[in-house]
């Protein structure tokens, strides 16, 4: 339902736009004087704002200077009778106004509401692209070979349509804000809001603020209304990242609108209903957080309806190459660098390292790497990970380490010159599967062709070396 405000002292034009305009999606509410308008605004919520600026006394001025001060995103309609475009030029907001010039009818107004709600939606749309950029949300595109991992996309998939609450548990840095997302953009709700908070980043004045908004003067600073978290996420999904470092007494407001779907605002008595799924994660243990007396075993189990466990890194080594190579092409491609791949002891330093900040610490450290490689190949000592050996490699152009990209002539050869600490031949076998993937574009028969192999033995090599999911596009971030 779209909420429209309609700002004007002629009774008889707000009473032919309210016949006029169309449809269950759209509801008009009309305030026939600034004051009135001003106090609609302090106690709702509005998706547009339609207003003629011959009120007395500036009252246009006063109520576009709230509605900025409340959301500088607020859509708004300026019907032009008195002033001049340019005694709006500090306020106007030119991708969110629009203006009717005097002589406008009620057709071309109701034409730019309606241009208005359509350019709303797209700005939705284009808010949830920006939110996904890097993401491919379609789980077959999350990269991530390991039983485990597909353990998880496998239930992932299960209770995305789902209404139900979802706890995501797991480390820092496994990627829980990106199956939250997934979770939404995979639901019936892919087309509202989805907004996160990160609870561990406020106090707990200022995360009950900032989940259930504030009225005007509730507390010293709160010069206007607020709008909070679940109110923006309204018909969406609100992801309430480190859940478990709320305050008992923020815990217990939560509580409520999980039961009831309703709170009050910070210093109101108004009740607010909400349609809100909410999506929680933690890295603490919040069964021990419950033993101890930190966090209400009821919330504990409202949000648990649904329990997502993310393993760490280091249980999972099978996604460390593909993830490696996901993370090479991105911001190989992001820093217009001439990089072809890794070298092959890169692999083997990968998946021997510990990875205590998981999949952060891994696109970090490629990131890096990306950056500081002088040649056309990342080295070992590139990856700048504690004990990793320096190596010389001579790369001639017919070689390809984990490219995705490039095309090579197979008869221009290939060679590397053994260092003098020496490398692994499983490390050299592995990247000339990975190569010759790539140069067949995924077709295990092409080549086992370029290997001199039998399919059957190329088979055996990929699941051996645990290659089966390269070619995916996306990474668990």
């Amino acid at each position: 339902m779209w909420k429209i405000l309609l700002v004007d002292q002629n009774d008889g034009f707000a009473d032919e736009l309210a016949q006029r305009i169309s449809g269950d999606d759209k509801k008009l509410v009309v305030a026939s004087d600034w004051q009135t308008a001003i106090k609609m605004l302090q106690a709702e919520q509005f998706h547009l704002i339609v207003i003629r600026d011959d009120l007395p006394d500036r009252g246009c001025f006063r109520v576009l200077e709230l509605a900025m001060m409340i959301d500088e995103a607020m859509p708004v309609n300026l019907l032009l009778v008195k002033y001049k475009l340019e005694d709006f030029k500090d306020l106007i907001k030119p991708y969110t106004w629009s203006v009717l010039e005097k002589g406008f009818t009620i057709d071309s107004l109701l034409n730019t509401i309606n241009n208005t709600i359509k350019n709303i939606k797209l700005n939705h749309r284009i808010r949830y692209l920006t939110h996904t950029q890097g993401y491919v949300f379609k789980f077959d595109n999350i990269v991530g070979v390991s039983q485990k991992i597909q353990e998880v996309f496998s239930f992932i998939k299960k209770v995305a349509k789902s209404d139900s609450t979802v706890l995501i548990q797991g480390e820092t840095g496994t990627g829980k804000e990106l199956i939250a997302a997934a979770l939404h953009y995979n639901s019936l709700r892919c087309q509202e809001n989805f907004v996160a908070v990160n609870c561990a980043t406020l106090n707990e004045n200022l995360l009950e603020s900032e989940l259930f908004g504030h009225e005007k003067g509730a507390f010293t600073g709160a010069h206007t209304l607020r709008i909070g978290r679940f109110e923006q996420a309204n018909c969406g999904t609100l992801f309430l990242d480190e859940v478990g470092e709320m305050s008992l007494s923020v815990q217990a407001k939560v509580l409520r609108v999980l039961q009831k779907q309703e709170f009050e605002r910070v210093g109101g008595s108004k009740t607010i209903r909400v349609n809100v799924r909410v999506i929680a994660a933690t890295n603490r243990d919040l069964q021990t957080e419950v033993k101890e007396g930190r966090f209400r075993q009821d919330l504990y189990y409202r949000l648990s309806v649904l329990p997502i466990t993310v393993p760490p890194l280091r249980e999972r080594k099978e996604d460390i190459a593909p993830l490696a190579v996901h993370f090479f092409n991105k911001y190989k491609k992001k820093g217009g660098k001439e990089l072809i791949g890794f070298h092959p002891a890169c692999y083997a330093i990968l998946e021997e390292y510990n990875w205590p900040g998981n999949v952060r610490e891994l696109e970090n450290v490629i990131e890096r790497a990306v950056l500081v490689s002088n040649g056309e190949y990342i080295l070992p000592e590139d990856l700048l990970i504690p004990n990793t050996p320096k190596v010389a490699v001579e790369e001639p152009a017919g070689c390809s380490y984990g490219s995705s990209s490039q095309s090579h002539d197979r008869h221009n050869g290939f060679h590397i010159i053994l260092p003098p600490e020496g490398m692994s031949l499983k490390a050299v076998e592995r990247e000339l599967i990975i190569q010759a993937l790539r140069m067949s574009k995924g077709v295990q028969k092409d080549a086992a062709k370029l290997l001199g192999i039998s399919s059957r033995v190329i088979n055996y090599k990929i699941k051996k070396h645990r290659l089966q999911g390269l070619g995916k596009t996306s990474g668990l971030e």
